[in-house]
Parts: C-alpha cells; structure tokens; sequence
C-alpha cells in the first residue's frame, strides 16, 4: 500500500475539513439560538405570556436545524476517516486508525452521557477518546512518512487539544472565565487551520 495519489487525497481530507467545518459552526450555531430561545422564553415568563413560553419557537426550530447539521458535520468526517487510513503510508495508518477509534468512542460517549446515572462511564470513554486522539496527531506531527504541510496541521491540531485543555481547566476559576474564552477561541482557529493544512497538502 502506498500514498495516494493526490486528487484522492484532496477529496478525502477536503470532506474531512467539510465536516469539521459544517460540525464546529453549527454547533456555536446551535448554542447562540440555544441562548437566545432561553432569553425569550425568561422574557414571555416576565410578561406573564406563559403559554408562549411552554410552546416552541422560532430559534427552538433553528437550534434543531443547527444541531442537525452538526451531526451531518460529525458524519461526513467519520465516513471518510477509513479512505483516508488507505491513503497514507503504512507507518501512519496506525495513527488514523486511533482516530477512527477515538471517533467511535465520542459517539459512545455521548450516547451514554444522555442515559441518566451512567453518565460517567459516557464521560471516561470520552476521556480516552481524547488521549487517543492525543497521541494519534502527536504521532502524525512527527511522522516522516506524512506529507509536511499535514504534518504542520496535525501539530495545529495537536496543539488545539492542549489548549483547549487548559482552557478547561482555566474555566473552572470564575475569576479568569475571559481568558478561558479567549484560548478556547484560539484553539478553535488552530483546529480548523489544522485541518485546512491537512487538506491542502501536496501528496
């Protein structure tokens, strides 16, 4: 098996940074009409509209759409990560093959995290989701088989994680909320700038 050729490669990592794309934006999509629906319902409730209140409005409906989306976002990306694990080098298709697992155990996780009283196992496979994912672009970063400008995005990549890691971490203390934002907002950019780099490469 060697590297595909690179129209393949183009496709197959272009779809990739489609759905990430499509699954990041609908998602702060989904939040902004998440507050916003919220806002209007505490607004009715002040007004003593209580029955518009209860009913489902406008931006319930676009939260919906937005949600939808993302999940076709979250599809798109794992439909193409097995042709993609048969595009690269054999060195690196260990590394894709962890991401491929990671994925699964997001989805698990978060079916699990709906299921009252399990939660926490749905949150211990995201956790190991993400040491996996973790060490697969850690991998890719320094592999000498990948592609170097996808080498340069699996290190944006890589390094959005630990940002976005700290930023949780940060989040916690009220006091530095700003600053959390801040990195999350950063490592948002990284990670879409990583996998612009992913799919730009030359093969």
């Amino acid at each position: 098996k060697t590297m595909g050729n690179n129209q393949s490669w183009s496709t197959v990592t272009g779809n990739l940074y489609k759905g990430v794309m499509i699954q990041t934006w609908c998602n702060i999509a989904a939040a902004v009409f998440a507050i916003i629906a919220l806002i209007t319902t505490i607004s009715d409730l002040l007004n003593g509209n209580f029955f518009s209140a209860i009913e489902w409005g406008f931006w319930d409906y676009m939260k919906i759409i937005a949600v939808l989306g993302g999940l076709y976002g979250f599809y798109l990306f794992f439909i193409n990560l097995r042709p993609w694990k048969e595009l690269v080098d054999p060195n690196d298709t260990s590394s894709i093959e962890s991401i491929y697992t990671a994925t699964i155990l997001q989805i698990i996780g978060a079916i699990l995290g709906f299921i009252p009283f399990i939660g926490l196992i749905g949150a211990i496979f995201q956790i190991v989701a993400w040491f996996l994912l973790l060490s697969a672009y850690s991998k890719l970063k320094n592999s000498i088989t990948f592609p170097e400008a996808a080498k340069e995005g699996a290190a944006k990549i890589h390094k959005a994680m630990l940002i976005n890691l700290i930023a949780a971490i940060l989040g916690i203390i009220p006091v530095i909320n700003i600053i959390a934002l801040g990195l999350s907002i950063y490592a948002l950019y990284l990670t879409l700038k990583g996998w612009k780099e992913v799919a730009d490469a030359e093969v």
